[in-house]
Parts: structure tokens; sequence; C-alpha cells
């Protein structure tokens, strides 16, 4: 018999592990999570980047009084506020305390513009706000609030989608409209961007308060999946230090896009040993969670604020002086693994293997479910694994149209491990009939970027 309170009908079912979007029952069941925990896994299970950061954070503070300043906070509440229409950012633990902070924000805001009286919520009935004491009645559903009584004043309902309703619900005592913009609770219910626009005209029209509760946003992005990949390959010029100029110029600005949220991390990788006969001997890899972040050349402007238009023009012609891009391509992630960071492991793997693959393109799903199930293990001296699907040309006459990256912690791990790998187990050469192996080229890590801590 259960020791828990029995407030929830919960399924027969536990699970003991995740990995991205899918979740391993104690059965031995995997499951594709289509709950992510009502909306607010959105970076998927087990996601190794948030792991890290918060093991690395452990290690420092677990929490800090509001009564002090906490810098992190301050850092993330700026780009919050540079991302959205906000003037100030207030962090809270659920959405159901959002809720009551934006119910006393709206009333606090009327009695300091001397309107007591304006202190009533209007709501879309039967939607969900969370389950406090005044977030139930803020729904107006009865299976929500039956039993709870005496009954929170200050909540006034209208029906979804009933405009005329909404506007003679609004009296002199309203003092703000709050709605989801897509509901859960009452069924799959999205309002549409040109209500919202017309909810915002209503709100100035009336001189009143506009509460967007956002809960299910986290359905949006799955783990893994929503990175893009932007590499671009580069055959430097003979002593133009092209080095130097990704050192000092485009670093700062890959820094400086990193810290504003713009893309996720930045790298140079070098070929070694690559000679005159190779067609390049450098990438430049950029990642971001939408394809038009990729764009570099964007933020030139940006790089130093007293920069003049002739400063740009010399950066950029030594920058195109010193070496010559021989192919740009896109790739989204379709797949992620890296080992568990047992405290040695470096943040950053210094070497990587980019394996350049083709498949037909009607085998593109099971290669990569095959791919994925493959190496989404044990993967062994590896420190990371990733499989990219090319975006940018997918025909049949391409070159390659997939690619995997093996990292390593080292170029010695990395020749150990390739020199060792012999048997070829069964799930393997599934895999292997599947795509065709173009090559594998080794690099090395030379400059990184990723947010400030």
């Amino acid at each position: 018999m259960s020791a828990l309170a029995k407030n929830y009908n919960r399924r027969k079912i536990s699970f003991k592990r995740g990995k991205g979007s899918f979740l391993y029952s104690t059965n031995g069941k995997k499951y594709l999570d289509f709950v992510q925990g009502i909306a607010v896994n959105s970076l998927g299970h087990a996601n190794p980047y948030l792991t890290k950061m918060m093991n690395k954070q452990a290690k420092k503070v677990w929490h800090v009084s509001n009564a002090f300043l906490i810098p992190e906070g301050e850092k993330l509440a700026r780009r919050l506020k540079q991302k959205t229409f906000a003037d100030y950012v207030i962090f809270q633990n659920s959405g159901a305390e959002a809720t009551e902070v934006a119910v006393k924000v709206a009333r606090r805001y009327f009695y300091s513009k001397g309107k007591p009286e304006k202190n009533r919520i209007l709501c879309i009935k039967n939607s969900f706000h969370g389950r406090t004491l005044a977030a139930i009645f803020a729904s107006g559903s009865k299976k929500m609030t039956e039993g709870f009584g005496p009954k929170v004043p200050g909540f006034d309902h209208f029906d979804f989608a009933d405009h005329k309703g909404l506007e003679k619900a609004i009296t002199k005592k309203t003092a703000a409209i709050m709605c989801e913009t897509a509901m859960g609770e009452s069924g799959i219910k999205v309002i549409p961007d040109w209500c919202l626009k017309g909810l915002r005209k209503l709100c100035n029209k009336k001189k009143i308060l506009l509460i967007l509760a956002l809960f299910a946003a986290g359905f949006i992005s799955a783990q893994g999946n929503g990175d893009y990949v932007n590499m671009t390959f580069v055959k430097t010029t003979p002593g133009e230090e092209y080095g130097t100029i990704l050192n000092e110029k485009w670093k700062e600005l890959a820094q400086m896009r990193a810290d504003e949220g713009t893309i996720t991390g930045w790298d140079v990788w070098w070929r070694p040993g690559a000679g005159d006969a190779e067609a390049w001997n450098m990438v430049i890899v950029t990642v971001a969670k939408h394809p038009d972040s990729l764009n570099a050349n964007a933020g030139v402007m940006k790089m130093r604020p007293n920069y003049s238009d002739m400063d740009v023009e010399i950066f950029q012609q030594k920058n195109i002086k010193a070496r010559t891009i021989v192919y740009d391509h896109t790739y989204v992630n379709k797949g992620l693994n890296f080992a568990a960071n047992d405290g040695e492991t470096p943040d950053v793997p210094q070497v990587a293997v980019l394996n350049f693959m083709k498949t037909p393109i009607s085998n593109g799903y099971a290669y990569e479910k095959a791919e994925n199930s493959l190496n989404s293990g044990d993967i062994g001296t590896r420190s990371g694994w990733g499989l990219l699907k090319r975006l940018d040309q997918m025909g049949e006459d391409v070159y390659n149209n997939y690619m995997t990256v093996d990292f390593y912690d080292s170029f010695e791990t990395m020749m150990t491990t390739r020199e060792q790998t012999t048997r070829i187990p069964k799930q393997m050469q599934t895999v292997l009939n599947m795509r065709t192996h173009l090559k594998s080229i080794p690099l090395w890590r030379a400059i990184s970027v990723r947010p400030s801590e």
C-alpha cells in the first residue's frame, strides 16, 4: 500500500532512467516521452550539457537568498529581457507561484495608481493556472474548486473564443485579463497570434494589464534534435596568420553572440598534417537552436561599438585574404551521446573524427534509428558521439548527406581506440549495410567558445 496521498490516479508504471526524449521503465521497456514532465522537460532527460552544468554548480554554491546579489540571476534576467518584451524579471519556483505573483503585481499596480478598486482578474473559463488556492479559483472549473471553499474572490470568467463576451465582462473593477496561450486542461486549444494581438489592443484600449501564462511552452522543442550546426571548411593562406584573426577578432564576436543567446557554441578545429594537396585544413563550427542564427556576419558591426565602416571593411578584407572557404554546409543534430563525467574528463573534447557518410534518401529514417541505437549506450573510450544530417543539399548526387562525429580526450586515445576496433558486432554490421562510409578525418580543437558562466 502506497504511503503517498491519493491526489493522483497514477498509472502502474515507473521509470528507472531517461535519455533525451525516451524513458526506460523498470521492466525494461522503452517509451517515447510525449508527456515531458507535463511540458517542463524541454531539454529532455539526462541532457549531457545540463547535467555537466548542474554538477559544476553543485560544487560551488547550492542556494543563496535573494537578500544578496546573485550575478548568475542578473545575467539570465538580462538575457531574458533582451529576448522578450519584458522590462523586469522575477524568478519563481513553479507556474502556480508565477500566477500568484502576476495577480499580486496587477492588483498592486492599480493600488499604486490610487485605484485599489481595480482588483479583479478576468480569466478564460476552465483554464489552468496552477493548484494553489487562488490559482484554482482563477480557472473557474468546478472539478478544480469543488470542496475547497470558501471561494477566493476577485476572479471573473468568459468563454473561450467569445470575443464579444470578453469585452462585455470588462468592468471598472477589472485590473487584468489572464490567459494561457495554449490551453491544456480544458482540451488542446491554442490562441492564434491574431487573437493575442487583439487582446493586447483591447487591454491598451481599456487601460488594463495583460497576463500571459505559458505553462505548455516546453512542448515546443525536444532535446537534442533542435540543434543546428554550420561547418565552414577553410583552406588558410600561408603566412597570413588566419589563426590570429580568428583568435583576436572572430572569437570576440562568437563570445558576444554566445553570451546574448544567439548561438550555443563556436569552435575552430585544425586538421593535423594537412599539406598543400589537401582541399582544406580547418573547420569552423557554429551551433545554434535556430538555423537563422548561424550567420556570423550579421553580428560583425556589433563586435565593437566604435567600429567605423572602414574598420569593418579592413577587417573583412584581411579575413578574405587569409583564407578560402572551400565548403560551407549546414547540418541538424539527429543524435548525441556523451560519456558520463567522472570528474576527470575535460569539459570539451580535444579531438574529433569526422566520418562522412552517405545513405539513400529513402533509408534516412531507418539509418538514423540504427546509428542512434548502436551508439546510445556505452561508447567505450570515446568521450562523445554525434549524428548530423546535412540540410543544405539532400539529393543523391551530393558527396555526403550524413556525418557521424567521434570525440576523444586526446590523440593517443583516438589512435588506440581506432587501431583496436577489429571486431564488427552484428548490430554494427546492420549499420554498415545501410550506408557508405566515404572517409574519416581527425581534427584537433584549437579554439572553443561557450556562453560565459
